[in-house]
């Protein structure tokens, strides 16, 4: 095996571009940099890299052998077995909320691949029935710094406003768990107690199909006060806020995505809401629970309260939490892979 094919979910990732550090759109805040280091990692200990369009210029005789690993995509998943391809791993990404075939198929894919990384080995939202448990393993997402970004962590000058960086987008299957509606219901109820500054693409299109459903729709006009558009830079724009209103989009066990370390990494106190096993991955004096405010009147008033020494406590654990070992679990996609 002298060569590995990464098969990524979307289109635009492929001609390489999954490892393409110039594109501003794909790479933006450095996004793209887990899996351009997994290739350099991969390199270095021999290997040609690839993503799996590029099987197409090497014979069937050339590609025996080599690794596959699918970052979610399950599309070429016969052509394992008729390139004769080593299945080393599969990404379940994506929560059930915005990809379920994944968690349809996870007997099959646990079957197939050496390894399948998901959020939670308990269950929690989708079936273990008939499932390869060993195969299992907990996915990290990988984030792209080792610590946190200084030019943007050591931003002193910031509004006491609470910051919001989400796309607009509408669930399609379990309503009980997402948390998409949460998100807009204490982002404009919170605007009422102190100033909320949203960014993102699509809050603005009320003729959307992701528009027809009834919190957007009854909250369109208290949208509208708080909408800033989209932005080119996360980081650059969370570094201007002293709070962020960090919400995952599923309450699912082990969901923990790129949301809070932009916060971490950016010098914003995330006030957060996702799993309920959030403590158990990142310590609580990093971040506001949610969940200890009843109303968006009361976590105002204590987010106004809080003085210069609280606040730079927060920042300074998150600091160490990125540091730390548990931390570093999410940086490197070589090490979640093979050892």
């Amino acid at each position: 095996m002298n060569k590995i094919f990464l098969d990524p979910t979307y289109s635009n990732y492929e001609k390489n571009n999954l490892f393409n550090a110039y594109d501003t759109v794909l790479n933006r805040d450095d996004t793209l940099e887990p899996f351009i280091k997994l290739k350099l990692d991969l390199e270095e200990q021999g290997f040609q890299v690839y993503t799996y369009d590029f099987r197409k210029i090497f014979t069937d005789e050339e590609l025996a052998g080599s690794g596959y690993i699918s970052l979610g995509n399950m599309q070429n998943l016969e052509d394992i077995k008729k390139y004769n391809l080593r299945p080393l791993a599969f990404f379940i990404m994506e929560p059930p909320l915005v990809l379920i075939k994944p968690y349809k198929n996870l007997a099959y894919l646990s079957n197939l691949f050496e390894k399948v990384f998901i959020h939670n080995l308990e269950g929690d939202c989708y079936s273990l029935q008939g499932v390869k448990v060993e195969s299992l393993r907990k996915f990290y997402w990988p984030q792209p710094y080792p610590g946190v970004v200084n030019k943007y962590w050591e931003k002193s000058d910031r509004k006491l406003r609470v910051v919001i960086i989400n796309g607009h987008h509408r669930p399609k299957r379990m309503l009980k768990k997402e948390l998409y509606s949460d998100r807009i219901r204490w982002g404009v109820k919170l605007n009422e107690y102190i100033p909320v500054d949203l960014f993102g693409r699509g809050w603005n299109k009320l003729l959307s199909k992701a528009s027809l459903w009834t919190p957007y729709i009854f909250n369109y006009s208290r949208i509208k006060k708080i909408y800033r558009g989209p932005c080119a830079s996360k980081l650059e724009v969370m570094s201007q806020y002293e709070f962020a209103l960090c919400f995952e989009n599923l309450k699912m066990n082990g969901y923990i995505t790129e949301k809070i370390f932009d916060c971490f990494y950016s010098g914003v106190i995330p006030v957060y809401l996702g799993g309920e096993d959030i403590t158990k991955w990142i310590p609580s004096k990093c971040f506001i629970d949610l969940r200890n405010f009843k109303s968006a009147e009361v976590l105002a008033k204590h987010l106004k309260a809080l003085g210069k020494i609280e606040k730079q406590h927060y920042r300074e654990n998150a600091k160490k939490f990125l540091e730390s070992s548990e931390g570093q679990k999410y940086v490197s996609l070589y090490k979640m892979i093979f050892l």
